[in-house]
């Protein structure tokens, strides 16, 4: 592993580091609870995949039973996000690992895989905004939760390996 990192360029080094970064900070936004926050309540929230429910003593979750289309469409882009971006990271290790996978094509579906993941993933993140706004309008008082802003961090993340990418295949 010392050598892929002796051979490689500064903007693959940048790359590879940005990728780890932005899957786990990714991971951890799509897997946790608090993509929706109740401010008036005892930390109520809301996810991709679950609810938590708290009352003064205790917290309980719950996977979601019935969920309306705006809810289904950001996790079908949330997960297609996800997918491109575990196949960037996969093909980039791959890129930097193997002798037989250091052409100029795997840079390409690198890069391929990186900005579909992310347009995914902001599209996403776009469809929640605008679910969350249509919700306020209701009069339910609802914030963005922590668990977005870090998937939208480790989106960034690859956002800027994606540039590092492309200076990459630039030189």
């Amino acid at each position: 592993m010392a050598t892929i990192f002796r051979t490689a360029s500064i903007w693959l080094k940048a790359a590879i580091i940005c990728m780890a970064l932005g899957f786990i900070l990714f991971i951890i936004g799509f897997a946790t609870n608090s993509w929706m926050v109740y401010p008036r309540s005892d930390g109520d929230s809301n996810g991709l995949w679950e609810y938590t429910v708290c009352d003064r003593t205790s917290c309980a979750s719950a996977k979601h039973r019935a969920l309306n289309d705006y809810h289904r469409a950001i996790q079908a882009m949330e997960c297609l996000g996800l997918i491109g971006l575990v196949l960037a990271f996969v093909t980039l290790l791959l890129y930097m690992a193997l002798d037989s996978c250091r052409r100029r094509d795997f840079l390409h579906a690198t890069l391929g895989f990186t900005f579909a993941g992310l347009a995914f993933a902001i599209i996403g993140f776009a469809l929640f905004g605008s679910s969350s706004n249509r919700d306020n309008k209701k009069g339910l008082g609802l914030d963005i939760g922590w668990s977005m802003g870090v998937a939208c961090a480790g989106a960034a993340f690859y956002g800027l390996a994606g540039i590092a990418l492309i200076i990459q295949l630039i030189k």
